[in-house]
């Protein structure tokens, strides 16, 4: 099956803002100056990807309130042009939100739906590929449930097949299909348009090896016989239930350490979500603990499926 080369490999995943995540790296091995530019930042964040033998990188474009790089400051287009430099992939993403796929209501002005939001910031950047982020009843913090019209997911993920071309776009959505049915009954029917699916395997407390088989099976058993890369958890946020960062890391650890190459040649690639932020103990993300045990297992080098 012809897919763009760019999903392949083993990753990264940067949330909402770059810079936030950027910043992360200021201090990676040798500390840059007080008040770093963008560019160093950048410089220093592509210095640790690479002794993760990293080939991708994912950039959020878009969440459910819009454009997250409106002003130009947010270190998207540096990220960008930094990747290109270094040979690495920039992967772009965005969360596409039910109600910004529907006809708003009679008499209200048309806004910016996802799928011309999606068009017109990979053009800005251009980037000819996409990853949409679609979880059918999600419930975020504030208690808002991410409610799905089956015409505007058809419109949606259509529109983006017809444009972007299938081998360039991917889907990623809820680790475990058998814990979320409504969004099985959604997403299966339309999960061959896209090139790849990308379950979010976040473990938690679960045990990481048998969450991943579990939630891999999930996909197939829905019927789902497009290819699957895994998105796997290298954050922790104690306000929302995870585990502590030192519980986490063990949790890294013991995935990268244990997890049978039967299970590594079901998938075609493998990512982390996220690259960090202003990392504390009870909130963060890829830790120098884990870029380490990251970096000593070479998943570049596991034995993934063959697209």
């Amino acid at each position: 099956m012809a897919i763009n080369q760019a999903f392949l490999g083993h990753g990264i995943w940067l949330e909402l803002r770059p810079i936030k995540g950027l910043r992360r790296y200021a201090n990676y091995k040798k500390p840059l100056p007080p008040n770093p530019t963008t560019a160093q930042l950048v410089d220093k964040f592509i210095e640790a990807v690479t002794d993760m033998n990293m080939s991708s990188v994912w950039l959020e474009l878009f969440t459910r309130r819009g454009e997250i790089d409106k002003d130009g400051k947010q270190g998207t287009q540096e990220l960008v042009d930094g990747l290109r430099s270094a040979n690495i992939a920039a992967v772009p993403w965005g969360y596409c939100f039910g109600k910004n796929s529907e006809d708003p209501p009679a008499g209200l002005a048309p806004k910016e739906k996802d799928l011309e939001l999606a068009k017109r910031l990979c053009g800005k950047y251009q980037l000819d590929l996409f990853c949409a982020d679609i979880e059918p009843w999600n419930e975020s913090p504030d208690g808002t449930v991410d409610v799905w019209k089956m015409a505007a997911l058809e419109k949606l993920v259509t529109g983006l097949n017809a444009y972007f071309k299938k081998e360039n776009i991917g889907l990623s959505s809820f680790a475990n299909l058998d814990t979320q049915p409504k969004a099985r009954a959604y997403l299966a029917p339309h999960a061959s348009l896209f090139s790849f699916c990308a379950p979010q395997i976040y473990w938690n407390t679960r045990n990481p090896i048998a969450w991943t088989k579990d939630s891999l099976q999930s996909w197939r058993d829905a019927g789902i016989t497009t290819e699957l890369i895994a998105t796997l958890q290298s954050y922790w946020a104690t306000s929302d239930g995870t585990p502590s960062q030192a519980e986490m890391e063990e949790k890294v650890t013991q995935f990268v350490t244990m997890l049978p190459d039967a299970q590594w040649s079901t998938i075609i690639a493998a990512n982390w979500y996220h690259a960090g932020g202003p990392n504390d103990a009870t909130e963060g993300g890829m830790s120098d603990q884990m870029i380490k045990d990251i970096r000593d297992n070479k998943l570049h080098l596991k034995p993934y499926k063959k697209p």
